[in-house]
């Protein structure tokens, strides 16, 4: 008893292993009132195949029974639709109703009918989104095999094209969340999740399992497990893992970048902050024909993306530092020559001719002495830096920890015109000037003033410097600070 039932089992193991999976076939959509149309075309078209893949026949009567099972049915490839039914044009409307209503450009429609004086070809094939229309009486069995081999493998491009498509849209879609992920385990997490979604876009039907992780000098670390590896969670050492998985990650980890197997795959994203990440992916056979490459292109546009977010970083933690020696010279102000007394009273006077605020005219008074780093013993390359925007104050206090003092709004201006001043005081109005080459009203008012009130301070003889500046000859001031200096200022009366 023992012996038989032992033999069973074996016998019942061999048999599964050794049962093949025969692939999905095409389904066809047949739409005629005349049910002998049905059953010839059936026998006709019984013993065909394309890609190993035969046909399954749906039958439909009417145009509204064919439309509500397109409606359940989104995988037709293919509907032979006869054009006079319940009336004239019933299957003309049904192909206007698939296309706009159902929104379906996949499905390939081949118009066939009996009377074909009724709809011209010529007109039918113009109008409507139509494979082929033809009469009943022209498709013999050879004929009729052509087309729907035409047809599928048409739809089968198709198909493909949607897919990607739909895939490129769900790799672009997935930016917001990836982006989102803040540490090493949730951005794991994150991409994994990203190639499984876009799998099953592709198949419905799969199951699958997989790996997130990274690995260091052999040392191990599961970041995510799922499905029939979800056991692995707790694994710290490569050789705990199945020999499957091993040689993929082995592979991977030594080429530094993706390897594939016959039912499996080994993605590799290289990742500057921290050790690369590597997901192991399985659960497909050899039947289902699955793109790849959507999940490589998601990987690669999620390394531009950490690298992105890295330089953004770096450029935080510098800027930050940057706003801390500026904060830091406008607090202490260690010097007050009689120079930048003359230049800050200057720029008051100035301020007029624009009509500056109050608080304007206090941030101005404050960044002056900013003409010259030197003063603060600040090095020049601050003039090769970017203004600060709005933009680089929210960069800053996302990627790194803004001191309470710097949260302040007002001091945050202060730091934005002493930097202003610093870059763009030796820019000139015609484009001539330092770091940039700015002109015009392109250079901000505040270092307009600035590059105006320094001249005036060097100047020892009142009478040349209305030379230089009258009629605004100087191409290197805002003529409207230059007409306003000569009318109100070195000239009152």
């Amino acid at each position: 008893m023992d012996d038989s039932a032992e033999l069973f089992l074996f016998d019942e193991e061999d048999d599964t292993a050794t049962e093949t999976l025969e692939p999905a076939p095409w389904k066809v959509l047949i739409v005629d009132d005349d049910s002998e149309m049905h059953t010839v075309t059936k026998l006709v078209l019984n013993n065909f195949s394309y890609q190993d893949r035969k046909l399954s026949f749906i039958d439909a009567y009417n145009a509204a029974e064919a439309y509500q099972l397109l409606s359940e049915h989104g995988d037709v490839a293919i509907a032979l639709v006869d054009v006079v039914m319940e009336s004239d044009d019933a299957g003309l409307l049904l192909i206007d109703d698939i296309r706009q209503r159902l929104n379906n450009h996949k499905i390939r429609l081949i118009l066939r009918t009996g009377q074909p004086g009724l709809a011209p070809i010529r007109e039918v094939i113009r109008r409507y989104d139509v494979s082929d229309y033809k009469n009943k009486t022209e498709l013999s069995d050879v004929n009729l095999d052509t087309l729907m081999c035409a047809s599928l493998r048409a739809y089968q491009e198709i198909t493909e094209l949607h897919s990607q498509r739909n895939n490129l849209r769900a790799v672009i879609n997935s930016s917001s969340h990836i982006e989102n992920c803040k540490n090493e385990q949730n951005l794991a997490i994150g991409v994994f999740h990203e190639l499984i979604d876009l799998l099953t876009q592709q198949d419905a039907k799969l199951t699958l399992s997989g790996l997130a992780l990274s690995v260091y000098r052999s040392k191990l670390k599961v970041l995510h497990s799922e499905g029939k590896l979800a056991y692995l969670e707790e694994v710290r050492s490569l050789h705990e893992l199945p020999s499957r998985v091993q040689s993929l990650l082995n592979q991977a980890q030594q080429n530094q970048q993706h390897s594939f197997g016959e039912n499996n795959a080994v993605f590799y994203l290289q990742n500057t902050d921290s050790e690369p990440l590597m997901f192991y992916l399985e659960g497909w056979s050899d039947t289902q024909q699955l793109q790849l490459e959507p999940l490589n292109y998601l990987i690669q546009t999620t390394a531009v993306r950490l690298e992105n977010q890295h330089l953004q970083k770096q450029l935080a933690h510098g800027q930050l530092r940057l706003v801390e020696l500026i904060h830091q010279a406008i607090q202490t102000k260690q010097y007050n020559t009689e120079q930048l007394s003359t230049i800050e009273r200057y720029c008051a006077e100035l301020a007029v001719a624009y009509s500056l605020s109050d608080q304007q005219c206090e941030a101005l008074n404050q960044a002056a002495s900013f003409y010259d780093l030197a003063n603060h013993g600040l090095p020049d390359v601050l003039l090769s830096c970017n203004m600060l925007s709005q933009g680089s104050w929210q960069r800053i206090a996302e990627h790194c920890e803004l001191p309470d003092t710097l949260k302040d709004p007002a001091v945050q201006q202060q730091i934005d015109a002493a930097l202003i001043v610093a870059n763009q005081s030796q820019e000139h109005w015609d484009g001539s000037g330092r770091p940039l080459g700015l002109s015009g009203e392109a250079i901000h008012v505040y270092a307009r003033i600035v590059a105006l009130a320094v001249f005036l301070s060097e100047q020892t003889d009142q009478q040349a410097s209305l030379a230089q500046l009258d009629l605004a000859n100087n191409p290197h001031f805002d003529p409207q600070l230059t007409t306003f200096t000569v009318k109100h200022m070195l000239n009152p009366d």
